[in-house]
């Protein structure tokens, strides 16, 4: 079953979808992105120690970002809870440290592939210039992310000798896995229409494409790591108890017998997380009797 085709909230649709073996048992990498991005530009690359320390100490990231670059003096200096609430349209319910929680967890996953104030400032609604004083506290946080995508970007447009020793390549490459990103094969000059003027300007597609390179290693890496996942678990796992029956991204989903699920669940994080990885990877997994009604378990 192809998971993209359901829409989103076609809950009527998804309660209709009910498994063979009794259950679904879904299960997706936490955080995945920022782990695997703090693996290779931290550790691997030793460009940096500040995630890794927060991994290390279990610390919550997003409310650390939120107070370590005082999300709330730049987003709205000398307000009270309730004046923000009024300025940001929230109901009184909503608990001020958690909405700036959220603006820093849009900071975490937004800026670590090199995003900058126009996405912060189109994302939060807010002033570019105050987008712009949070994306330089939060790079001057964790210089790691942005040294990452520049070493990347300029591997990306280094010649060099391929893999296999046979051609000059411009290329990265991601760890484990070995997949090659070839970047010599996209043209140094173009033409494009910018959508806002309608008009035509010159580009760079070569070095447009180089500045998602830190992206393609770390989502590639991702990839990889359930693809794999997903294989190991498919030969541990009783067939006739437990059926792989869909993933897309980072989770997977099953369809099983109730009463094997402690068990299958086991297995499952045992064979997700078994990677040397620094951080370390971690599950979590949700279940129920159709595809719309899903609990933790």
């Amino acid at each position: 079953m192809y998971k993209r085709q359901i829409p989103e909230r076609a809950y009527e649709i998804k309660r209709v979808i009910v498994p063979r073996y009794g259950a679904f048992l879904a299960v997706d990498y936490t955080a995945l992105e920022l782990a695997l991005a703090c693996f290779t530009a931290e550790h691997t690359l030793g460009l940096g120690s500040e995630m890794l320390q927060l991994y290390a100490t279990g610390v919550d990231k997003h409310a650390h970002t939120r107070d370590k670059i005082g999300v709330r003096d730049i987003l709205h200096p000398d307000m009270g809870d309730d004046e923000i609430r009024a300025v940001r349209g929230l109901n009184v319910t909503v608990s001020i440290p958690s909405y700036l929680r959220f603006v820093a967890k849009t900071l975490n996953f937004g800026l670590l592939y090199g995003g900058g104030k126009n996405m912060v400032a189109r994302t939060l609604h807010i002033p570019l210039e105050t987008a712009d004083t949070l994306v330089q506290e939060w790079r001057a946080t964790y210089p790691a992310f942005p040294l990452a995508n520049r070493h990347y970007r300029d591997l990306a447009l280094t010649w060099r000798k391929s893999p296999s020793g046979k051609s000059m390549a411009q290329y990265i490459q991601t760890p484990y896995s070995g997949r090659i990103y070839k970047f010599d094969r996209y043209p140094e000059s173009g033409y494009r229409k910018d959508k806002t003027t309608d008009t035509w300007e010159w580009y760079n597609p070569k070095q447009m494409q180089a500045r998602n390179g830190f992206n393609w290693v770390v989502q590639g890496l991702g990839g990889y790591l359930t693809n794999l996942s997903a294989l190991r678990i498919v030969r541990e796992l009783d067939k006739s108890k437990a059926l792989l029956v869909t993933s897309i991204h980072d989770a997977l989903d099953f369809d099983i017998v109730p009463s094997y699920m402690s068990e299958a669940s086991t297995i499952i994080r045992q064979i997700m997380t078994d990677y040397p990885l620094n951080p370390t990877l971690d599950v979590a997994f949700s279940w129920g009797y159709n595809w719309q009604d899903m609990q933790p378990l």
